[in-house]
Parts: structure tokens; sequence; C-alpha cells
């Protein structure tokens, strides 16, 4: 066994406190062990090359004899080692020497270079998707939440300049009259005029005082001759038997006229009509923008009144692909419910587009027409109660900028008051 180099103090490192320490003094060696066991013997040598040799003959056989010793082989190869020993026991422990005096603290190493980052790996095969799970029950409807406040009435635009005016078209057929109202109340009388100037007393007539005579018989009249000034009043008579009438008198001359008094207050209004009120157009409108214009139909409403109106309007379109925009602008209102339906396709199910309208100015836009240039029937109904006096005005735009939209004439609107 070989022997421990001998240990001599040094400077060695101290794994837990990472300071260099003093060695201790080298222990006394231990016992040797014993030897191992001997090793397997090695293979034998190459054969060497045989020696030359006679050959008599000796009752016919060959016998060989021993020719001069050939030159030695060389030596085989070196046989393998032998299995090593087994280890001898080891030498008793030598005295534990005393520890070293802990040597000053190193200075920290230099951060070493951050490694470079590894190469991304690859990209994981995608899962396989999972089967779709049953759709959930639909959740309660939620409540109906508090109306919203009515929003402030935005400020009126500026008037837009006066369109030229179009041509007169042809008076149209007088509508039916409606159902006359009841009449309104009769207002106060006025103040009475001042009293007119009295004229001047003319003098009095001449007269004779007779004597009472007997009463003669009524004679017939005679004919009325001017009025004459009145006389004095005499002392009255005893009254005559009542004769019969006279025929009336013609009439005299009308007086003038006194100064008329001061205007009475006016009377309340009276309630509306029971017909409806019909507002019509009576020329072409035309607009080839996709900007919306109002419309001559317009229908005058009041504050806090219900009413219900229908609007017919006639329209045609210079392209099969163009549509009509229609909305109506109103003032403001607690409530509004309103359609409209308009023509976008050939006879069938499919060929009306409808919609709500559900704020001021809200469009309702087809994108079509069977054919360009022609007459079609669009309807607006709807019921409003406003909040402000104003007017119920029918707008309209083209679908497409350039392309004409023609509101027709004839068309026309119907305004109902619902008691």
């Amino acid at each position: 066994m070989a022997d421990i180099p001998n240990l001599t103090p040094t400077n060695r490192f101290h794994p837990l406190r990472g300071a260099r320490i003093l060695a201790g003094p080298r222990g006394e060696p231990g016992v040797a062990g014993s030897s191992g066991a001997r090793g397997p013997k090695g293979d034998p040598g190459v054969q060497g090359s045989p020696g030359e040799y006679l050959v008599g003959h000796v009752d016919r056989f060959m016998i060989p004899t021993d020719g001069e010793d050939g030159e030695p082989g060389p030596p085989g190869p070196v046989g393998p080692p032998g299995i090593p020993g087994l280890p001898g026991e080891p030498g008793p422990q030598g005295i534990q020497g005393l520890p070293g005096i802990d040597g000053a603290a190193g200075q920290d190493g230099i951060q070493g270079l951050p490694g470079a980052p590894g190469a991304d790996g690859t990209q994981g095969l995608s899962g396989i998707q999972g089967i779709p799970g049953p759709p959930g029950q639909d959740g309660a409807a939620g409540q109906d939440g508090m109306p919203g406040v009515q929003g402030v009435p935005g400020l009126t635009g500026t008037q837009g300049p006066a369109g030229i005016q179009g041509l007169q078209g042809p008076p149209g057929l007088d509508g039916a009259d409606g159902m006359t109202g009841p009449p309104g109340i009769q207002g106060l009388d006025g103040p009475m005029g001042p009293q007119g100037l009295t004229g001047i007393t003319g003098p009095p007539g001449l007269y004779t005082i007779g004597l009472d005579g007997e009463p003669g018989e009524q004679g017939p009249p005679g004919p009325r001759g001017e009025q004459g000034p009145p006389g004095i009043q005499g002392p009255s008579g005893t009254p005559g038997i009542q004769g019969p009438s006279g025929p009336p008198g013609s009439d005299g001359p009308e007086g003038p006229s006194g100064s008329p008094g001061p205007k009475g207050d006016t009377g309340a209004t009276g309630p509306p009509g029971a017909g409806p009120t019909i507002v019509r157009i009576a020329v072409d409108q035309v607009n080839s923008t996709n900007s919306l214009v109002d419309t001559l139909l317009t229908l005058p409403v009041t504050s806090g009144i219900t009413y219900r109106f229908t609007c017919y309007i006639v329209f045609r379109t210079a392209a099969t692909m163009t549509g009509i925009g229609l909305t109506v602008s109103t003032p403001t209102f607690t409530v509004l419910g309103c359609k409209a339906s308009i023509p976008f396709a050939a006879d069938g199910s499919d060929a009306e587009f409808t919609g709500a309208i559900t704020a001021s100015n809200d469009v309702v836009l087809s994108t079509a027409v069977a054919a360009a240039n022609t007459d079609y029937l669009a309807l607006i109904e709807g019921v409003i109660i406003p909040s402000a006096n104003g007017f119920v005005t029918v707008r309209f735009r083209s679908e497409v900028n350039s392309s004409a939209a023609t509101i027709r004439a004839g068309s026309h609107g119907q305004l109902w008051v619902v008691s």
C-alpha cells in the first residue's frame, strides 16, 4: 500500500466557512496491510520455430534425429495482470491535530458573466379540441330599468335659406269638408260705448186751450206727420176709450253708428273638432343628397294633447339601387310611438322594409326600389303626446349621394286628437 504523502501546513479552503485555514500536523502512518493474493499465471509465450533435423531409415520407419538447437524464440507477450489483492486493514486513526486559526475572509470573486439564454424549445403540438358542452339555460329576464330623465331640448338650428319657389302645380280637388266642431264658449260682452251728446231742444209748438168736448167717435188715423218738437206737458186729461191700434208706420231713417266700444276678453278655446287636420303637398320635392331635408308636410301639435297621425308618402328614386330614408322631426315629447313602412322590392312577402322611429329625426332607410322612376307609397304612422307646442314634420333623404329621391305631389298627412 502506497504511503500517504506527508501533509505539511499549508493554506487550505474550509468547505463550510469559505475561509482558508492552516492544516494540522500529519498523523502517524497506519500499519501496512497484508499482501494481496498472487495473481494467476500468465499465458505461455509463442512457440519458437523448430530446429533442423536429419531423416534416417531404420526398419522402414523414418526416425527423426535431433538437430542442432535453434535460436531461442522471442519472449511471449506479457500475460494480463493478476487480480489485485484485497486491501489491507486500515491503520489506526492518527491523533487529531489542533484546528488552525481561521484565516481572514477572502474578497468576493468577480461576478461571472451571465450565460447565454438557451434556445427556445420546439412548439408543442396543439391539444385536441374538446367537445363543446351543451348550451346553458337562459337566465331570467332582468327587471325593466327606470325611465331615463327627459333630456334638455336642443337649441333651435338657424333657419336655412329659402329654396327657390317651385312652379305652381294645378290645384288639387277640394277634400271633403270635415265635421263642424262644437261652437266655442261665447266671449264676454265688451263694455258699453260712451253716451252720445243730447241734441238741442227745439222751441215749443203753438197751442190753444179749449174746453173739453164730448169724446167723439174714433176717426180713422190720419197720415203720420213729421215729428214736431215736444210741447210743454199739459195736465193729464181723462183717459179716453182705447181705440183700435193703427197700422205701424214706416221705419224712419237709421241714425249714425256710435263709436265701437273696447274689445272684450277672448273667450276660452273650444274643443277641437272631431275630424282630422289634413295637410297636402301640392308640388314635387327632390333631394339628391344623403342629408335630411324638410318636406312641406307639417302637422301642428299642442303640448299635453294626445294625437294620432298617418302620413301617406308617394315617392320615387332615380335608380333601382337607390333607396329612400324617411323620418319625422317633433317637438319635445313625453310619449312617441312611430314606424315607417317603405316598399323596396318586387311584390311578395319580403317587398316592404319596416322600421321604428323612436326619436326625432330617427331615420328608417331602405336600400333599393323594384323599378327606377316609378311611384311607390310609403306610410308613417304614430302616436305622440308633445311636451311643447310645435310641428310633426316629415323629412327625407336619398340613400345614395348624387342620386335623386323625390316626394311626389299629392302626398299628405292626417292628424287626429285622441280624447
